[in-house]
């Protein structure tokens, strides 16, 4: 109400970023508290073969299936028969086809172009430090989706001391001799074989 009167009183202004800041905190808490307690009833109630478990199970299953797909067009898709073909040509297009006759790079056109000079080149050979991938594991969110191996960032950032030397001298591997294990560079979609009478 403040602002809407004065909109350049710098007190007003002050006071709304000051506000807007203890709201996003108290979210983040709120959030952190409902996760916590979902996390208790998981360990209460989870392991039994009760249907709390199975609830757990079946929404579980529904927020990872897809069931509806808008195509390129704007129709819509319901059956899971066509939304697996959807998917799959829009995978086939993404990865073309095969060309006997790939065009050369223009090194004329490349020459004329910005080029990165000798400080820039050897910065980009150097070796990645420990600092580099802690500063990029912690720009990672916390709740960001899970990679093949069914970790998220949120799991490498708590276990970070455990798991340190193993994940540094992967990453450092990757960049001084050019080898990644295959599943680093995976992605997964999963249909689910639909067999009620909605899909």
């Amino acid at each position: 109400m403040l602002l809407i009167q004065n909109g350049m009183d710098s007190q007003a202004i002050e006071r709304v970023k000051d506000l807007t800041e203890e709201v996003i905190k108290w979210n983040h808490l709120e959030e952190k508290i409902i996760m916590q307690r979902s996390k208790i009833d998981w360990l209460k109630m989870g392991d039994e073969n009760s249907t709390f478990f199975y609830a757990y199970l079946k929404t579980k299953q529904k927020t990872k299936s897809i069931i509806m797909l808008r195509k390129n067009d704007g129709t819509v898709i319901t059956k899971q028969k066509y939304i697996e073909q959807e998917i799959l040509e829009f995978y086939r297009s993404l990865m073309g086809t095969d060309s006997p006759n790939l065009v050369h790079i223009n090194v004329e056109a490349m020459r004329k172009g910005k080029q990165v000079n000798w400080e820039q080149r050897v910065y980009l050979q150097s070796n990645v430090t420990l600092s580099e991938i802690e500063t990029a594991l912690k720009g990672i969110g916390d709740l960001k989706s899970l990679g093949v191996d069914g970790y998220g960032a949120k799991f490498y950032k708590s276990s970070w001391n455990i798991i340190k030397e193993d994940v540094i001298s992967a990453i450092q591997e990757f960049f001084s001799q050019g080898k990644m294990h295959s599943n680093f560079n995976k992605t997964v979609v999963t249909l689910n074989n639909c067999k009620d009478s909605h899909c």
